[in-house]
């Protein structure tokens, strides 16, 4: 019978990467205490060291974005509401083109599949 992973919550986690930041303790004593396994203790600790700068980073640039990604999805349902087809012309940014097709897919991802199907292709789009 295959064994499966143990999961555990963020909140352990968080846990065990402060009281290994706090280093009182080895990370054999920590896993003990909280019954994980060792490396794990090490990896947790390195990932929140690694996020700490995120913690104190701008609010208000995360804010902003929220709250674009908020218009924008109010936007697509009033749209979607009364049949109207928004276009929004990305201009020569370099950053919208994609140089492998991962990339490529990674940029589609950011948009509501719906603008891809055949009923929303416009039939004879202008040149601008």
């Amino acid at each position: 019978m295959p064994k499966t992973r143990k999961s555990h919550p963020p909140s352990l986690k968080a846990k065990v990467a402060i009281e290994a930041i706090r280093a009182h303790k080895t990370a054999a004593q920590i896993a003990q205490m909280f019954g994980v396994h060792p490396t794990q203790v090490g990896g947790w600790k390195k990932q929140a060291l690694a996020g700490l700068p995120d913690v104190f980073g701008n609010g208000r640039e995360q804010m902003r974005q929220q709250s674009d990604a908020e218009k924008a999805e109010a936007l697509d349902t009033l749209a979607r509401k009364h049949k109207v087809l928004i276009v929004v012309s990305a201009g020569n940014n370099s950053s919208v083109y994609a140089n492998t097709p991962a990339e490529a897919e990674a940029i589609l991802q950011n948009y509501p599949r719906y603008l891809f199907d055949n009923e929303s292709a416009l039939s004879d789009p202008s040149r601008s």
